[in-house]
């Protein structure tokens, strides 16, 4: 394939990478496993079998790349547009220092390139003086096979920041594809308290809900 390619999907040297033959011409988009195995530059040394049939080892190639702010990889194709939206889950009724889990189904491909929160009491009592109110509860976060995102439970002002100063998630953020969901467990701290999360997630819309 010829034509423009971003820096970002270029391989080592600025090598342009392999496409699919039918990326364009097909009216689905590459899957994720597909947009993977294009990333091997042209002319890159391929696997040869010794006579037992075990792969050479190959030497593995160190590349820099920019961590902090969200490097997403986006499917690009005529028919997918890329949109914004926030997914909010809201807790309340919840039991002091017990954790409630709440599950959001994946319905649109896309990523979380950031994350927010914050909390209030549902008697209007104050909050402990001092206390920011994501300091009032614990956050996890975890896809729908038991892969966690957080390694454990963790103040939510550790975790999260406020849509002021939302948690940026960088690199290539957290990718969901259609029929996954996210589990997301809140432990409140304080009695009475309603904890509202957002996710900040950019989609992958096409013709129909299609798989990346």
């Amino acid at each position: 394939m010829s034509g423009f390619v971003p820096p970002w999907l270029r391989g080592q040297h600025g090598n342009q990478i392999r496409w699919p033959a039918d990326a364009r011409a097909s009216l689905s988009p590459p899957t994720l496993s597909s947009m993977a195995n294009a990333a091997t530059p042209y002319g890159a040394p391929q696997p040869t079998q010794q006579q037992s049939g075990a792969p050479m080892s190959q030497p593995v190639v160190f590349q820099q790349s920019q961590v902090f702010y969200p490097m997403p990889l986006l499917p690009v194709h005529p028919n997918i547009a890329h949109t914004l939206r926030d997914v909010v889950l809201e807790f309340s009724g919840m039991t002091l220092n017990q954790e409630t889990v709440t599950s959001l189904q994946v319905d649109i491909p896309g990523v979380i390139y950031a994350m927010s929160a914050a909390a209030y009491t549902s008697n209007n009592s104050a909050l402990p003086v001092g206390r920011h109110s994501l300091d009032t509860f614990k956050f996890r976060l975890e896809r729908n096979n038991g892969d966690r995102l957080q390694t454990r439970s963790g103040i939510g002002s550790a975790i999260l920041g406020p849509a002021s100063k939302p948690r940026i998630l960088g690199g290539s953020g957290y990718m969901f594809d259609r029929s996954n969901s996210i589990r997301a467990g809140v432990t409140p701290l304080i009695a009475n308290l309603v904890v509202s999360l957002t996710f900040w997630i950019l989609e992958y819309r096409g013709p129909t809900n299609l798989n990346v």
